[in-house]
């Protein structure tokens, strides 16, 4: 694993973000918005990497025991390991409250590690089709530690996004199905013309129109939960609050509001009961 403090003395902060994205992407990761939470909580500085501690928190996104050190690390690097009685090292998220949006969307996008911690044997047809190598998600994590808040002041909403753009044309539905063009949320907007009153975003998918109507308040509903959380750390990456995503059919808990706007899901097959 390269050192961070070696890279911050060559490399840029746009090199440093280039590199942990290529080398996640690399991997074909079994979670790719796994890189998203990490950013997020890389800019808000709250991403640690902790030894022997950590290990069944609601809050680690990454695990590397010393099994698997041995076999990747030099040797240099693992005796270092063994003279400090280092068992293993956690990227923990700091200061999540017990029960929060936070909490719920770092369970729910890192799930894979709390079955591998568990040793569920159906990690082992996971692997067979992803790679996920814990050396490289710290090094990931130490490239995004080490850029500086400016970077992230000027650049962090635009990068995002071009991840977000990334992992959908690359997986599709398989990982939060479909964003909706910048172009056409504008002018939903426009065509909207919102004065004041309620708003009902019904099919919300990732909360593309919550976020161009940023300091509205808004209703969305989205029915699968996996794309609500997405939709809620989006939402939060943008400075939003991500309580407007309410988890629920909009066909069956249909809301009433002064302005009922959404793109309908053109491919569900809606069947009377």
């Amino acid at each position: 694993m390269q050192k961070a403090d070696n890279m911050k003395m060559t490399r840029t902060s746009d090199e440093l973000f280039k590199h942990a994205v290529e080398l996640f992407f690399g991997m074909n990761p079994i979670e790719p918005w796994w890189f998203l939470v990490a950013f997020y909580f890389a800019k808000k500085r709250r991403l640690s990497i902790v030894e022997n501690d950590g290990f069944i928190s609601k809050s680690t996104i990454a695990y590397m025991d010393k099994d698997y050190a041995q076999i990747t690390f030099d040797k240099e690097h693992f005796d270092d390991w063994e003279e400090r009685g280092v068992k293993y090292l956690a990227l923990l998220v700091k200061d999540v409250a017990k029960d929060s949006i936070e909490e719920n969307i770092i369970f729910s996008l890192a799930s894979w590690l709390r079955i591998k911690m568990h040793g569920a044997s159906m990690m082992n047809n996971v692997f067979k089709q992803k790679q996920w190598e814990p050396a490289f998600l710290f090094e990931v994590a130490h490239c995004l530690m080490e850029i500086p808040d400016d970077w992230y002041n000027e650049h962090f909403e635009t990068k995002f996004e071009m991840i977000v753009e990334r992992i959908i044309s690359n997986e599709g539905q398989n990982v939060g199905g479909y964003i909706q063009p910048k172009e056409l949320t504008q002018l939903m907007v426009k065509q909207l013309n919102y004065k004041e009153g309620s708003i009902y975003n019904p099919f919300t998918g990732l909360a593309s129109l919550p976020i161009a109507l940023t300091g509205e308040k808004c209703y969305a509903q989205e029915i699968n939960p996996s794309i609500g959380m997405k939709a809620q750390l989006r939402l939060l990456a943008h400075g939003c609050s991500p309580d407007s995503i309410h988890l629920e059919d909009s066909l069956v808990d249909f809301k009433d509001a002064d302005y009922i706007v959404c793109n309908p899901p053109f491919s569900l097959n809606i069947r009377n009961s």
